[in-house]
């Protein structure tokens, strides 16, 4: 599995998660980096909670 993720804060929480859990952590790809429907688009972080919010320029891909 692939995962993506770019956030310090959520990038250490990931990591600590998979070294508790080293039988799913070898079967796991993790990526420091953001995916984005376009290219060198300016991101902004909403942190609040378990989970992190990416805004930018455009919602089109949430409105699927």
């Amino acid at each position: 599995m692939h995962t993506l993720e770019f956030a310090p804060a959520y990038l250490a929480i990931l990591k600590a998660n998979l070294e508790r859990n080293p039988r799913l952590a070898e079967r796991i790809v993790l990526t420091k980096a953001a995916l984005w429907e376009t290219r060198r688009a300016a991101l902004t972080l909403d942190r609040g909670g378990p989970a992190s919010m990416v805004s930018g320029a455009s919602w089109r891909f949430w409105r699927r």
